[in-house]
């Protein structure tokens, strides 16, 4: 049987020193976007009547103020959970008690989905990021050949 080496204090060291440092930068990544996040909300609480207009694949233009911008970006970001999104943009969903009503953020995901413009534009990001009919048909025959 051949004698394996054991590891030295320093290697071990190392090696743990290597994984504490990955985790640091995986929970400044992390921060970093939830800051990102609080801003955008605060601007968007701050300016509600600011406007952002687009336009959308149909080629009308659109527009949606700051936190419905939000909710957009937060609905792919959390893979289509429009309740969460809602609570995240900054919707008021909060009851006399001060907790988090998750129904009435559920309703408030579903009549954002149902307005066009914000259909629209969750369809404008989706299509950014390369998903569209001809790049899921493109690789279906990939997967399938």
């Amino acid at each position: 049987m051949a004698k394996t080496k054991k590891p030295t204090k320093t290697r071990l060291i190392k090696v743990i020193q290597d994984r504490v440092d990955e985790k640091i930068q995986a929970t400044k990544a992390i921060v970093d976007h939830q800051i990102q996040i609080i801003d955008k909300r605060q601007e968007a609480v701050k300016n509600p009547s600011k406007i952002f207009r687009y336009k959308a694949d149909n080629g009308q233009e659109y527009g949606l103020n700051l936190r419905q911008k939000l909710f957009c970006e937060l609905y792919l970001e959390l893979e289509g959970n429009g309740t969460q999104a809602a609570i995240e943009a900054g919707y008021n969903v909060t009851n006399v008690r001060g907790e988090t009503n998750r129904n009435l953020a559920k309703s408030i995901a579903t009549e954002n989905l149902s307005k066009p413009a914000i259909f629209g534009f969750i369809n404008v990001l989706l299509t950014r990021e390369g998903f569209n009919s001809e790049n899921v048909d493109k690789q279906h025959l990939f997967l399938v050949n």
